[in-house]
Formats: C-alpha cells, sequence, structure tokens
C-alpha cells in the first residue's frame, strides 16, 4: 500500500488535496528560507515520453546605494531533486531506495496535512470574523484521522522487520521510523500551536465551532501522547526542554536523518559557466594566430638574413617576436571579450545539466539541459512620493532567467517519481551591512499630557520581487514584496495576484 493510499474501510475520509497534485500540473512556491535567503521553487512534471520545454524566470530590486560589488552569480543557490511524491497505486520493492521514497512520499503528504489544517483554521476565524457558514470546522477532524491513519499505514508497511529481513535492511527500516516519529511530532506541534493562537486571541466565539476545537485539540493530545510512549519504547533520542544537551542533540539528529532520507531525491547537477570554455578556445585559437604569424616573419627574414645581413635580421627578428609576445595576450583578450559577448547573447551564461544518480563509474539518464543568465541592470524609477514631478530613484533590478528542457527517463518512471523540483535560492546578505539601523526614534504625541516623546519605531525596506514558471502552454505568476531590514528579511508580503505564494516553513 502506498503512503497516499487509505485504508478501504476509511477511504472517504481521505481528503483529496491530501493526495499529489495532478501529475500534468505546474506549480510555482515563493518562501524566505532563513534570515538572509529568500527561495523560489517550481515543480515540473516528467513527461512519459519525449521531452517537456520550460522558462523560470525572477526578477527582483535591490537600491543601488546598498551593492556590495558581489557578482550576482556569486549570491545565487541552485539545486534541482526530484519531489518527493511517489505515483499512486506503486509499491516498494524491497530495495533500501523504495523504502526512502516511500517515507519521503509520507513527509510530503504530512506538509499538505499541515497546510491543510492550517488554512481550514484561518477559514474558522474568517468566518467567524464575518458571521459566514463555514465546513471548516469538520475538515479539522478530517486532517488529523488521515494524517494519523496514512502513519500508521506506513509505519505497517515499510518499518516493520520481518524475519529473513538482512541487517542492512533492518537499520534502514529502523531509521525510517525514527525519521517518521519525527515528522509526525512536528505535525502535530504544529497543529496544536494554531489552535492555541486561535484560543488566545479569541478569534473563534461560536460555541459549536468552539466544542469542535476542543475535540480537535484532546485528539492531537492522544495522538502526542501516543507518539512520545512509542519514542520511548524504541529509545529514540527525546527533546528535554530542561536539559540544552538533548535539545542541541535533538536537532543534530532529526538534521542527519532529513539528509539520509531527502538524499534519494537529489540528481547529479553539473553547472559551468560558458565563460571559462570560451576563453579556452580563444587562449588556444589567439596562441594559434601569434604562432602563425610569427613564423611567416621567420620565413620572410630568414631568406634576408641568408643573403648576408645575418645580424641586422636576427635583431629584427627577436624585435617582432617581443611584439607578437606582448600582442598575443591582449589579443587574447579582445577575442575573449568579443566571443563571451556574442555566447552570452545568443546562447547563455551558464549551463545546466542533471542527471540520475548513477552507480560510481557510469553515467545516469540525463533528465534536464538548461541555460541560465543572471544580470543587474540598473534603472531610474519614478519618485513614488510624486511621479508626475519627474523625480526618479535609482534602483538595480536583478534578473535570473532559467531556461530549458526536461527528458522522459525510464529510470525515474520505474522509481514512481512524477515530478521534478528547480529550487533557487537567492542571498540578500550583503545588502544588510549597508541598510541603516533597524530601529528610529519617532517623535509622537501624548494627548492626554499634551507632550511629545520619542519612541523607538522599525526602519524597513521594501524589495518588489516577481517569479514566473512557464511550461507546456501552462504559466504561473508570482508578484510579492520582501520586507527586509538590518538584521535580516522579517517577511514576505503577497499581492493580490500572488495565489501561488506558500508562506508556511518546509520542514
Amino acid at each position: 500500500m502506498d503512503a497516499h493510499t487509505p485504508n478501504p474501510e476509511g477511504e472517504d475520509l481521505l481528503p483529496a488535496d491530501l493526495l499529489p497534485a495532478d501529475v500534468d500540473s505546474i506549480g510555482l512556491r515563493v518562501r524566505i528560507h532563513d534570515s538572509s535567503r529568500f527561495e523560489w521553487q517550481a515543480v515540473l512534471p516528467i513527461p512519459d515520453s519525449g521531452r517537456l520545454l520550460y522558462e523560470i524566470e525572477a526578477e527582483f530590486e535591490i537600491p543601488s546605494n546598498t551593492l556590495s560589488g558581489h557578482s550576482p552569480w556569486d549570491l545565487l543557490q541552485g539545486f534541482t531533486r526530484l519531489d518527493g511524491d511517489v505515483k499512486v497505486g506503486s509499491s516498494p520493492d524491497g530495495s533500501s531506495n523504495s523504502l526512502r521514497h516511500g517515507v519521503v512520499a509520507l513527509a510530503r503528504m504530512l506538509n499538505r496535512a499541515r497546510s491543510g489544517f492550517y488554512r481550514h483554521c484561518s477559514e474558522m476565524s474568517e468566518s467567524a470574523r464575518t458571521g459566514a457558514p463555514s465546513p471548516a470546522q469538520e475538515h479539522l477532524k478530517t486532517w488529523l484521522s488521515a494524517a494519523l491513519r496514512s502513519v500508521s499505514a506506513t509505519r505497517g508497511q515499510l518499518t516493520v522487520v520481518v524475519p529473513g529481513t538482512s541487517a542492512e535492511q533492518s537499520r534502514e527500516r529502523g531509521l525510517a521510523d525514527e525519521f517518521i516519529s519525527v515528522r509526525l511530532l512536528e505535525f502535530l506541534a504544529d497543529a496544536q500551536q494554531v489552535l492555541a493562537t486561535l484560543e488566545e486571541k479569541g478569534l473563534v466565539t461560536d460555541p459549536g465551532a468552539k466544542e469542535v476545537l476542543c475535540v480537535v485539540d484532546e485528539q492531537l493530545a492522544q495522538a502526542l501522547d501516543v507518539e512520545l510512549t512509542y519514542r520511548r519504547a524504541h529509545g529514540f533520542a527525546a527533546a528535554d526542554p530542561e536539559l540544552p544537551e538533548t535539545l542541541e542533540k535533538y536537532v543534530e539528529r532529526a538534521g542527519r536523518l532529513k539528509k539520509h532520507f531527502q538524499e534519494v531525491l537529489t540528481l547529479e547537477r553539473e553547472a559551468y559557466p560558458l565563460d571559462d570554455r570560451v576563453q579556452q578556445w580563444v587562449a588556444t585559437f589567439s596562441a594559434l594566430v601569434a604562432g602563425m604569424f610569427m613564423f611567416g616573419v621567420q620565413l620572410v627574414l630568414g631568406r634576408w638574413s641568408f643573403s648576408g645581413r645575418l645580424s641586422s635580421g636576427l635583431v629584427v627578428v627577436i624585435f617582432i617576436a617581443g611584439i607578437t609576445y606582448a600582442a598575443r595576450d591582449r589579443l587574447k583578450e579582445i577575442g575573449r571579450s568579443w566571443i563571451t559577448g556574442k555566447v552570452y547573447r545568443f546562447h547563455a551564461q551558464r549551463v545546466v545539466k542533471c542527471r540520475v544518480a548513477a552507480v560510481p563509474g557510469a553515467k545516469g539518464d540525463l533528465v534536464i539541459q538548461a541555460q541560465e543568465w543572471c544580470n543587474e541592470t540598473t534603472t531610474a524609477r519614478p519618485d513614488p512620493l510624486s511621479p508626475e514631478s519627474g523625480a526618479s530613484m535609482r534602483a538595480t533590478v536583478v534578473h535570473h532567467l532559467h531556461r530549458g528542457h526536461l527528458n522522459a527517463s525510464s529510470t525515474l518512471i520505474a522509481s514512481g517519481a512524477q515530478r521534478v523540483r528547480q529550487v533557487f535560492r537567492y542571498d540578500l546578505s550583503p545588502l544588510f551591512s549597508r541598510l541603516h539601523d533597524p530601529i528610529k526614534r519617532v517623535p509622537v504625541a501624548d494627548v492626554a499630557t499634551r507632550r511629545a516623546r520619542f519612541i523607538d519605531a522599525p526602519r524597513r525596506y521594501r524589495l518588489p520581487v516577481h517569479f514566473r514558471v512557464t511550461a507546456d502552454g501552462q504559466k504561473h505568476d508570482a508578484d510579492a514584496v520582501l520586507v527586509v531590514d538590518k538584521q535580516g528579511i522579517h517577511r514576505l508580503e503577497m499581492s493580490e495576484r500572488a495565489g501561488a505564494l506558500d508562506l508556511l516553513p518546509d520542514r
């Protein structure tokens, strides 16, 4: 049974959006990765045959007076991995990779359950504010029961050690059980935290809705008690809030487990700038031209030297050889700049190739071949205070374009993989050191005392960002604003048409 497949007796309880998205659809996700980096992801379906052409574009602005001299390529990171969802109906073949795929698929399902639980809690608070009826409260029970049943089913399928299991498989199943436990604890903690926020802020006032929240909260508490007992029985690492060293060990252990299982999603990625390849060819061509020129001069002066003017001919040969050698580097630089400019304009700045991980000494299937550009341009924007006055502000626009094709792969299809995820991260940390202090003193008036006083107000900067992914006639756009200060990225604000943004943290 796949991690996404419900038990037959409880099939009606499984929400439709708990399952993976349509395999033929593309997706776009934008989020804050950490305090200094933001991230955009494009999800692309793996074609059954042929290839899929796609394009991923990102554009954002930074103040020109905060430029640090770094190349945009130095601040950009790119990753390519499988999406993590396994085709419904596929079954493990007993291998370690198959087991890892099943565990990662369950982790993805728990992420969707967490997002659905969060969404319906938000709908409950919104319906309480507006007084409109909402079925969201009943969906909370559905998300919880479906997530717990899927965890139970996957554990029964992937973590139970049966007689005859090898030592390697037994160890892998034990790690899978521990990783599932970590992700389940995160799901339960997130759900309880959302309910606590609703209660603290008094966002739900309807008695019936409050009763449902109490029932769900009790179910979460019971599930948490069961899971903690399960962890103690199996000797899993415990995080004791009273003992900082246990928290450190738990974080380290959870990070290692995540890397261990998500390794199965990694594609071998090769990225190289064309400038290096062009420079090698230009150097070779320039050396060839210089050598031909020197050889020709030697032939002409050789006849002159043999006519009785050996000394003067030798001086001329040495002089011209020196000029030729000195001009060779200049010729190489001119040729490199000219050819590189033409290549960048008509081809790309960087080439990316991604392959399926294969055995050492062999190359796996070529899944992705793409070209990339990343440029900074300075432009004048109308002053937002008075656009009609003609005043302007200088801004630097960073534009990244990734264009390529996704090939069909029999290896990926056999493994049950359905989609590929392209991940890009941009580091804004060089920007922060050039910003003003995050706090500014602002005078405010006290009406009662008729006196003015200073208070600390946050000083933040707003950076507009735009993203687009296009593939197979489908197009997704997302616009947002990054709110930053000297201490880092503060938040990400969606625009009205940026419905594809996902602000939930990715576990």
